[in-house]
């Protein structure tokens, strides 16, 4: 079991509705494309896919915090908007499967 303190005054959860948002984990910087409309509950035209959610910013915190427990491990990355936890996964994963939407893709 894990606890990871989370505070939703910090600069990284505070852009959900930007369209592009930038993390930054040790001496990576993540640039991240979002859509999202702007209605208050986070969606967006093509879902709920398309935006970085605060639960991934703070599960990316922790696997970089904690990032043994990825190496040597096959990662499945499923359900996580435009990608962030695979692609901080991906650093230290030996293996990375990130299924991905073709709506998703065109943000790439």
């Amino acid at each position: 079991m894990a606890l990871v303190v989370y505070n939703a005054s910090i600069p990284a959860t505070d852009g959900k509705l930007l369209s592009v948002r930038h993390f930054s984990f040790g001496s990576h910087l993540l640039k991240i494309k979002q859509i999202t409309k702007n209605d208050g509950k986070g969606g967006t035209n093509i879902g709920f896919g398309a935006g970085v959610y605060d639960a991934a910013f703070v599960l990316c915190d922790y696997l970089y915090r904690n990032a043994k427990i990825l190496e040597g491990k096959s990662v499945v990355e499923i359900g996580s908007g435009p990608g962030l936890v695979g692609v901080l996964s991906s650093v230290h994963a030996d293996f990375l499967t990130l299924p991905i939407s073709v709506m998703i893709l065109r943000l790439i």
